[in-house]
């Protein structure tokens, strides 16, 4: 996209009009029917999360200022449909939903989206969200992460209890790439991300791979190595690094 080529701006544009059919009342829908006339699955938090992360990359490509607009419409969503009243974490349901939870690893990634994108500035348009992630970020440290080995849980309720231990990978690397941020506001967090930085090497990659899962002993409970997990593995580097 940054080439111009004109293939890729086309393609570029038929597909912001195709995420444009996933709109229902205004608001994005997780999954439409083939038709684009039901919807098969409602709005939810983490589509709307890969979504704001795609807007923020079309508008560093291309410079047009039309995608600040959708960045700003996906954070008022967020801040209005997901930010828990409880303890300012971003849900995976909308806050009118039953049996709601919250993941720490997203805390994690929406922090750096909101705060680290744009160059390390955070853009603009995602500053709605910059008071309620402080809270998450918080949250998820102190009720998500493991105090003796940094391992970060799959699930917690809305008041911090744990729902499920289970410590996949990908949460740890957005751990990771929030340390690396924070430790530009605050010198000491260098430490803790020196730590997270061992402990994530000696737990979770080996010679060949990475181990995808781990329970809250430490004990492998998945063996195959999924290919959703290189992208976070990547951008955790580039950042670390």
């Amino acid at each position: 996209m940054r080439s111009r080529d004109p293939m890729a701006v086309d393609v570029l544009t038929r597909t912001v009009d195709w995420i444009d059919g996933f709109a229902l009342e205004g608001v994005l829908q997780a999954v439409m029917s083939e038709d684009f006339v039901h919807t098969q699955e409602g709005v939810l938090q983490n589509p709307l999360m890969h979504l704001t992360e795609a807007w923020l990359a079309a508008r560093d490509a291309t410079g047009d200022s039309a995608f600040d607009m959708r960045i700003e419409q996906v954070a008022t969503v967020i801040k209005e449909k997901f930010v828990s009243i409880k303890n300012g974490c971003i849900t995976e349901l909308p806050q009118d939903e039953a049996d709601n939870w919250v993941e720490p690893g997203h805390q994690f990634e929406w922090y750096w989206l909101v705060f680290g994108s744009n160059g390390g500035g955070g853009h603009p348009a995602l500053t709605a969200l910059r008071e309620p992630l402080r809270h998450a970020y918080e949250f998820a440290i102190q009720y998500g992460v493991d105090a003796e080995t940094g391992g970060v849980c799959a699930a917690l309720d809305e008041g911090g209890r744990i729902l499920n231990a289970t410590q996949r990978i990908w949460a740890q690397t957005e751990y990771l790439r929030a340390l690396a941020f924070q430790m530009r506001d605050d010198p000491a967090v260098r430490i803790q991300l020196a730590r997270q930085i061992d402990s994530f090497r000696r737990r979770f990659l080996h010679p060949t791979g990475w181990h995808e899962c781990l329970d809250a002993n430490g004990t492998i409970i998945r063996n195959d190595m999924p290919s959703t997990t290189p992208y976070h593995l990547a951008t955790a580097l580039d950042v670390v690094s």
